[in-house]
Formats: structure tokens, C-alpha cells, sequence
């Protein structure tokens, strides 16, 4: 298996976007926004590797979405900071 993305759940979506592409030379998709549930993210890329996903979305605070072909935990960084760290099997296929 290898690191997919790793997701960081904020309240400052925009200004984080900013951060990541400003001092680390990451790369924006296009914002995803599904407005039947208030929830926005960007994947943040930096060449070859994980990506980083920062999702906002205001009624949720700890949510944990499981899709066919991830594995995925949640730790806390020095800061307190929730970090999901995603494992996507190569062939995409359900288990």
C-alpha cells in the first residue's frame, strides 16, 4: 500500500489553500463544494507523492468518511491538530 493523501479538517479553508501553495510550492485543484451539505476542500499536490486534502464543512466536526478501496486513521499532531492519513489499495478495488 502506499500514503494516497492526508486531510486536515479547518475553519480557515481559503487561507490554509493560501499557506500550503505560498510556502511549500503546493498545486490547487478546483474547489469542490457540495452545497447540500456545506462542505468544501482542495487537494494540495507537490509533485509525485501523498497529497493533502483540506476540507471545511461547519456542522461536522470529527467526521470520517470511508470510500471503497481506503483505509483510513486519525491521529493527532504536536499541536492537537486532527491529521487522516489515507491508504488507497494500487488497484482501487474494493477489499
Amino acid at each position: 500500500m502506499k500514503l494516497h493523501h492526508i486531510a486536515i479538517r479547518t475553519s480557515q479553508l481559503e487561507e490554509l489553500k493560501e499557506f500550503y501553495i505560498r510556502f511549500l510550492s503546493g498545486k490547487s485543484n478546483e474547489k469542490y463544494v457540495n452545497p447540500k451539505k456545506g462542505f468544501g476542500s482542495y487537494f494540495i499536490s507537490f509533485g509525485e507523492g501523498p497529497s493533502l486534502e483540506l476540507m471545511s464543512r461547519p456542522d461536522v466536526q470529527n467526521m470520517v468518511v470511508e470510500e471503497n478501496g481506503y483505509f483510513e486513521s486519525i491521529v493527532l499532531d504536536p499541536d492537537g491538530n486532527r491529521i487522516e492519513c489515507v491508504y488507497k489499495k494500487e488497484d482501487g478495488k474494493e477489499n
